[in-house]
């Protein structure tokens, strides 16, 4: 049995990109319950949905794309467990937006299977390589805790529940905070990482591109054909400022453990899922504008947050990082702002960020040039 991990030209396998069309059904579900309903009611509760619907998703995903990257055998018995992974996952998708207690137990059921089998992940790789059997026994313990907190959480009601759940989620982040320097003794395979982060990019820009192309056919006015194309224009910029950019900057990092870079692209990841309900809202121009300008600013500086984490923050510390967050909000969302209470008219907004984007992927461009040149 050999690890995969010693390749020395790796690349995603066949069934993990299969793994993932699961999670392209998940995110398609949960963008379309914020799209959906944050139209017309009060945008608090749909936006904290979503993203306490979207966390535990992404973090099935993280966990599996990480005990992979280390220990991937790609033998009959892990196929095996990456399928009862997709079907807990699609099962999962089946009651997202339910809001019954029934409902709720199958989401913890599922998601909790996922994590149980991750543990096992590790715990395989411990009887199989004995080299890395502290680090797979260490990973696989801390993570039963957060399993039993999220169990746990069903012997609750109300806010106790959904507590206990996301404590889970918290103990086992906080768990690969404070061990990064252990982790970082057994560093994660940096190529493959990137793929991986950058395939759960291209889902979440394919899901947006898909609810234009999903609706063009009823665009009957000339001004929603114009939000459709800017709309499409601004997903193209969106995916030149991170291939070109962002994922350039990451791949000339020394990459340890990996979570700087994981975290790094939440932000981002959550971001999409917004600007794809901002596209549509955009097209449809039915949503309350209170509710349009919440997602439209909350939605770009989660963008412009992640980009400046993973392009300034992890290389070059805390203070270039929030010096360029200063500056940005001063040049982008003040005038942003200011633009969403002078207007209403929302082919202006889109039309505006959309030139925004385009911008700043000719700057990237440009420069790019410029550094080859040199």
């Amino acid at each position: 049995m050999r690890l995969k991990y010693f390749e020395s030209d790796r690349h995603p396998t066949w069934l993990e990109l299969f793994y993932d069309l699961i999670y392209a059904s998940a995110i398609a579900k949960t963008v379309h319950i914020l799209s959906e309903n944050i139209a017309y009611y009060n945008y608090r509760g749909y936006l904290l949905r979503y993203f306490l619907t979207f966390i535990p998703i992404w973090w099935c995903w993280v966990g599996h794309t990480l005990v992979l990257n280390r220990f991937d055998v790609d033998d009959n018995i892990q196929k095996l467990m990456t399928f009862t992974k997709m079907l807990m996952i699609l099962v999962l998708i089946s009651v997202v937006g339910n809001n019954s207690y029934r409902a709720y137990m199958i989401f913890i059921l599922t998601y909790s299977t996922i994590r149980i089998m991750i543990v096992l992940g590790y715990f395989r790789s411990r009887n199989n390589f004995p080299e890395y059997r502290h680090l797979a026994i260490r990973m696989g313990n801390r993570f039963l805790i957060g399993i039993f907190l999220s169990l746990l959480s069903l012997a609750f009601s109300g806010g106790v529940r959904y507590s206990l759940f996301y404590l889970g989620i918290v103990s086992d982040i906080f768990f690969t905070l404070v061990n990064t320097r252990f982790l970082g003794n057994h560093p994660i395979h940096k190529e493959h990482l990137v793929e991986r982060l950058a395939l759960f990019t291209l889902i979440l820009l394919g899901d947006a591109i898909a609810g234009i192309a999903l609706n063009l056919y009823n665009f009957s006015h000339s001004s929603e054909w114009i939000s459709g194309v800017l709309g499409f224009l601004m997903l193209c910029s969106i995916w030149w400022i991170y291939i070109e950019s962002i994922l350039g900057t990451i791949k000339k990092k020394d990459i340890k453990s990996g979570f700087s870079v994981i975290y790094g692209h939440l932000p981002i990841y959550l971001s999409l899922g917004m600007i794809a309900a901002f596209i549509k809202a955009s097209v449809e121009r039915e949503m309350l504008w209170t509710n349009y300008s919440i997602i439209t600013v909350i939605g770009f500086a989660l963008f412009f947050i992640g980009k400046q984490l993973l392009k300034t923050f992890y290389p070059y510390g805390v203070k270039k990082c929030l010096l360029k967050l200063l500056i940005g909000g001063i040049l982008i969302f003040a005038p942003l702002i200011w633009l969403l209470k002078s207007t209403r008219e929302y082919i202006v907004i889109i039309s505006i960020l959309t030139g925004v984007f385009v911008a700043m992927a000719v700057f990237i461009t440009y420069r790019e040039q410029r550094h080859k040149s040199d």
